[in-house]
């Protein structure tokens, strides 16, 4: 069973045709002809549940002769189509204009099956509710506009709730002066939400470029260490003299040692040191020697190292201050 017969519309285009009522009579046969065509390739494609192609067939057929059953089935494929708005007023359009007293039966019954329909379709219908932030008023800034899905919205419409078919929307408004701020919601059948729009001066960033500064992930101080700032000409004065005065004092003690063994050599071939063979004489002499470069050298080393104790010590000190790090507390400064 078709659709045509399932909803007891089969025929009705060929009888509207063929209905004596002036107005349709004013319609040429060849333009009564295609619309009744139109009309049966329509009512096929809604049988098949081919709505856009159903909604074009009905659209041309509707143009050429204008009649409840082509109306009612150009209603039905925009439903298809979940324009349920627009099918609501095709529905109302054929109630509103209804038939004369003399129709033909058929088309009364169409008239009597699209009050049916809208019945259906009307708790379909979902609604938003689209209002402007309180700091703008509820019509927003001068020259405010609103669209949904590309439509402009009439400024009535905005504050109370409208039908919109269901499905995702895009809303968006704009003023001049103002950044435009876009919505997008989604509506399930029957479903009303309501939406508000913040629009804010184009001297104040938009929302979404507001961000928080940055931080910087907190990196540990370095570790205390010799402060520059601190040091002074005398102390490093203080530090060179010491370093030499502890190389006079290596040096001693490796001339000392080596005396030491020339002495212990002597001791066994001339233990007296008295009328030695002049190879020990040679010897001796150079025990003399080293023992008196050794003597030098500590005499020399400690004057110096005692000289940069004495400079160091009395040089300025920087000030001592405490130091925090992740895992570490120190103090910085010179002691």
């Amino acid at each position: 069973m078709t659709f045509l017969r399932r909803h007891g519309v089969a025929g009705l285009a060929l009888v509207a045709v063929l209905a004596p009522t002036p107005a349709w009579a004013q319609v040429s046969p060849s333009d009564r002809a295609l619309a009744r065509s139109l009309a049966n390739e329509g009512y096929d494609a809604l049988d098949h549940k081919s709505y856009l192609a159903a909604a074009e067939r009905f659209g041309r057929a509707d143009a050429l002769f204008h009649v409840p059953s082509v109306a009612l089935g150009l209603a039905r494929a925009q439903a298809g189509l979940g324009q349920l708005v627009v099918a609501e007023e095709t529905y109302r359009r054929i109630l509103r204009e209804g038939v004369p007293q003399d129709a033909p039966p058929a088309l009364v019954k169409a008239v009597g099956d699209a009050r049916a329909d809208l019945a259906a379709l009307l708790p379909r219908i979902a609604g938003v509710t689209i209002t402007f932030a309180a700091a703008t008023g509820p019509a927003g800034p001068p020259g405010a506009t609103v669209t949904v899905d590309g439509v402009r919205v009439a400024s009535a419409a905005l504050g109370v709730r409208f039908p919109i078919d269901p499905g995702k929307h895009l809303i968006r408004a704009a003023a001049p002066g103002w950044h435009p701020v876009e919505a997008t919601l989604t509506l399930a059948e029957g479903a009303s939400e309501a939406v508000t729009l913040e629009l804010l001066p184009e001297t104040t960033p938009t929302r979404a470029a507001v961000q928080p500064p940055a931080v910087p992930a907190p990196n540990p101080p370095a570790p205390p260490g010799p402060d520059s700032s601190s040091g002074s000409p005398r102390r490093a004065i203080g530090v060179a003299l010491m370093g030499a005065g502890a190389a006079g004092g290596v040096t001693g003690a490796i001339l000392a040692a080596v005396a030491h063994s020339k002495y212990a050599a002597l001791n066994v071939l001339c233990p007296a040191h008295v009328d030695c063979s002049p190879t020990i004489d040679t010897a001796l002499t150079a025990y003399h020697t080293v023992s008196a470069g050794s003597t030098a050298s500590f005499l020399v080393g400690g004057a110096l190292l005692g000289t940069g104790i004495a400079i160091y010590g009395t040089a300025p000190r920087a000030p001592i201050t405490p130091v925090v790090g992740a895992g570490y507390l120190g103090l910085r400064g010179v002691f």
